[in-house]
């Protein structure tokens, strides 16, 4: 069964009221239609005014790095003004001046990916406009893994208190912020039609366009689990690189420490010794020694443990160099992983994320759609 995004949903059944009022579109290139025509491209061939267009971090064409600041003004295509609310809460005022605001972009499935951040910040000063959220597929499937955010470690990398690894579209997501925020909005979500939960990968002819600069094709998003905790490290994980995480290193490591990381993923992974260069972010310019992760698994068996596994072995084989990186007054790691504990090295911390897991695959159930 061809899978349909909200998107493709509204366009077959679009109905007359937005024709006759004046739409915001929060987007950004992700939002394809399954013929990858643009969702305000779409939505303006069936007469919809839009007055402009919201765009999250990134920006619209996916043009900034990570924590840029992004500065826009037209959309290239209609002349159709942008504006961006990365660091720029205060720029979601503007949204009193529609009707309606049409939210359609592709997640990847994982609580620090901000987009999510982005959704929770716009229905909190949605008021009498219409929310009308596009559903999209969420790439990693259903399964549920991490722990949740403890008080004092919320930030626009952990704004909503689910596992790392939540299993759920952003449709789904939006009824919980709905219910748990007690938000009083005028609230749609179009449903996918065709998904039952399966992984990106099992989706042929998914129109995938990348959502951000690092996450550059489908495989990446599975990449990302195994060493985004390199974010929170003098580490780099790939970005400004050929295969951003798949690739990680930092001029400090020895490329014979492949055998350790063999050893210790036997018949999982292997890692294949490279130097690289960043043309942007961590050692931008600066030789890096490091290695690529080679699965002899599926990309469907790809863990969030996997991930914290080699963080942790990486720590223990750099203890000397290495260094945790500090965002503001918190150490980034904390906020990726909503607590201080794996910084910490806390016993039993990975017991604890198993558990906070299935006890939310319980309380998830009343807000899944599919």
């Amino acid at each position: 069964m061809t899978v349909l995004n909200g998107i493709d949903i509204l366009l077959e059944n679009f109905p007359e009221s937005l024709k006759k009022s004046k739409v915001a579109v929060f987007t950004n290139r992700s939002g394809v239609t399954r013929n990858y025509i643009p969702n305000y491209v779409a939505m303006k061939e069936k007469g919809t005014s839009i007055e402009f267009i919201l765009t999250p971090e990134h920006g619209l064409f996916g043009a900034f790095q990570a924590g840029e600041k992004v500065e826009e003004e037209f959309e290239p295509l209609l002349g159709i003004p942008l504006i961006s609310t990365y660091e720029k809460k205060e720029n979601l005022q503007v949204i009193e001046k529609v009707d309606a605001i049409i939210f359609d972009i592709q997640d990847v499935g994982l609580r620090f990916y901000t987009y999510l951040s982005s959704l929770k910040q716009l229905m909190e000063v949605v008021k009498v406009q219409k929310l009308i959220i596009l559903d999209r597929i969420n790439p990693l499937g259903r399964k549920v893994e991490g722990g949740i955010i403890k008080e004092g470690f919320f930030s626009f990398v952990g704004a909503v208190n689910v596992p790392i690894r939540h299993g759920m579209t952003l449709g789904e997501l939006a009824r919980l912020i709905e219910k748990e925020g007690k938000l009083d909005i005028d609230m749609e979500i179009v449903k996918i039609h065709g998904w039952n939960g399966e992984e990106i990968t099992k989706i042929p002819d998914y129109p995938f366009v990348p959502p951000s600069p690092a996450i550059n094709a489908q495989k990446t998003i599975f990449y990302y689990m195994l060493t985004v905790f390199f974010e929170g490290a003098n580490v780099s994980e790939g970005r400004g690189t050929y295969n951003p995480f798949k690739i990680f290193g930092a001029p400090f490591f020895d490329l014979r420490d492949h055998i350790n990381l063999d050893a210790i993923y036997e018949g999982e992974y292997r890692f294949l010794p490279l130097e690289f260069v960043p043309s942007s972010s961590k050692y931008n310019g600066e030789k890096c020694r490091g290695f690529e992760i080679v699965p002899l698994k599926p990309l469907e068996s790809f863990s969030i443990l996997d991930g914290l596994i080699l963080f942790s072995s990486i720590r223990e084989l750099y203890r000397e160099n290495f260094e945790y990186v500090k965002y503001g007054e918190k150490y980034f790691i904390d906020l990726l992983t909503g607590s201080s504990d794996l910084r910490e090295e806390k016993d039993g911390f990975i017991d604890k994320w198993l558990f906070e897991a299935r006890k939310f695959e319980e309380v998830r159930q009343e807000f899944l759609i599919y």
